[in-house]
This record gives C-alpha cells, structure tokens and sequence, in this order.
C-alpha cells in the first residue's frame, strides 16, 4: 500500500512538473527565435545574414530591426550601379555601424529582406525601416 502511494505522488509530481513545463513555453519569441520563424528556407544565405545579423546585434550593441535596416540598405547599395545615394543620417548610420564594409555583403537577396520584413510586421508588430536608395 506505501508503495502504491509512493508511486501515486511521484506520478502527480511528475505530471504537475510536465504541466508547468509546457505553461512556461508559451511566451513571446525572442527576437531571433522571430527571424527564424520568418523565414522558411533557412539555406547558406541564411545562415550567413544571421550570423551577420547576431555579430551586429552583439559587437555594436543594436537591436534586430536596426541590424536588418542596416543590411536590407547595404545589399540594396550593392544591387546600386554606382553606389546609389541617401540621406545624410542614413550615411551616418551605415558608417557608423559598419554595415558598408564589415557587415555588408551578406549574399541574403534583397527579395527576402523584403519578405522577411513583411512576415516580423505582421506576426509580431516589428517594424523593420526601410533606407530610401536614389541612384546617382
């Protein structure tokens, strides 16, 4: 009979520990866990941008959608005969964070930037700013 009731509560507890396990994996997605999610070919080009995407975020102390900014606008001043041109403050931000030079040249298509962006607005309210290009 000790027995059984010994078994009886290691069951409870174990179904109780079970329980607060899954009620604790209903929150909100990280920021990463986010990008992840909105993309659903994770191929090398992915997997490049991302680890540009963790770099930036860890080295220069910038949030996602200013990481994402950053290398949707360096790609896009790739795809640019010329360079293309932009605001002043947008130059800055560039310079400034790297994004021309070190963490540009992410091979992640400019088509997918803009995907990926549409996906973290709509699921989970990010939004991501878009770096206006001119041509020269």
């Amino acid at each position: 009979m000790r027995a059984a009731r010994a078994i009886d509560r290691v069951l409870r507890f174990a179904v109780a520990l079970a329980l607060a396990g899954c009620a604790s994996t209903g929150g909100p997605l990280s920021p990463l866990a986010e990008l992840d999610d909105c993309v659903p070919t994770h191929d090398l080009a992915f997997e490049s941008m991302r680890r540009q995407v963790v770099n930036a975020m860890n080295e220069q102390n910038l949030d996602l959608p200013e990481v994402l900014t950053g290398l949707e606008a360096s790609a896009r001043l790739r795809l640019t005969p010329g360079g293309g041109s932009m605001s002043s403050e947008d130059s800055k931000f560039l310079t400034r964070y790297r994004f021309i030079g070190l963490y540009g040249g992410t091979p992640f298509p400019v088509s997918r930037f803009e995907a990926l962006r549409a996906c973290m607005e709509q699921r989970y309210g990010v939004k991501i700013r878009v770096i206006e290009i001119r041509p020269p």
